[in-house]
């Protein structure tokens, strides 16, 4: 069994009052109606999505956050939290470890009342400060492309600096043709 769940074998829970967690995932599927996904009901097992923002086009960090509720939850035990990145690009595994023992801390620190809404938040509000610093990376790449496209459309100017060269045209070409058949008549004879 997994540690913190180990005495859950034991409990009859047709004698658990259920009402207070009923209340809490039920108020989770109001804030969290896309996110929230409940595996398992009495005892419950969850899982919610965690973005860094509710735009999907800025939002480029997320991760899964697993709970699993043991019956006596809030009152003497915290759920048991496991955190999944989604985000592997941006978040490394040091991080997912440093933010499952954050919320374990946060967590014990709240027992006695609901607190996932409160876990999922802190994980949200550390997420999406590097996503504000991820958007400011990509934002400085995408002005310098757009700069760049910009340049690249406009006028070509050469960079050569001894370029002597006439514009052709009608007339400029007719001079130029007289002067190469004159060239060429002198050159037979």
């Amino acid at each position: 069994a997994i540690k913190g769940m180990a005495d859950e074998e034991d409990v009859d829970y047709s004698q658990v009052d259920w009402e207070e967690q009923e209340g809490e995932i039920e108020a989770l599927q109001f804030i969290f109606p896309e996110e929230l996904r409940i595996l398992a009901e009495k005892p419950y097992r969850v899982e919610i999505d965690v973005n860094s923002n509710q735009d999907a086009e800025i939002n480029h960090l997320k991760m899964l956050l697993i709970l699993e509720i043991p019956h006596n939850y809030p009152l003497e035990q915290i759920p048991f939290m496991r955190l999944k990145n989604l985000s592997p690009d941006y978040l490394d595994n040091r991080m997912i470890d440093q933010y499952e023992t954050d919320i374990r801390a946060l967590a014990h620190e709240s027992i006695g009342a609901p607190m996932i809404f409160t876990i999922c938040e802190h994980l949200r509000e550390q997420i999406s400060n590097i996503n504000e610093k991820v958007l400011g990376k990509f934002n400085d790449i995408l002005e310098k492309q757009e700069e760049q496209d910009r340049i690249d459309a406009g006028p070509r100017v050469s960079k050569l600096q001894n370029l002597n060269y006439t514009p052709v045209t009608k007339e400029t070409f007719a001079s130029w043709c007289f002067d190469f058949m004159e060239k060429l008549k002198a050159q037979e004879q």
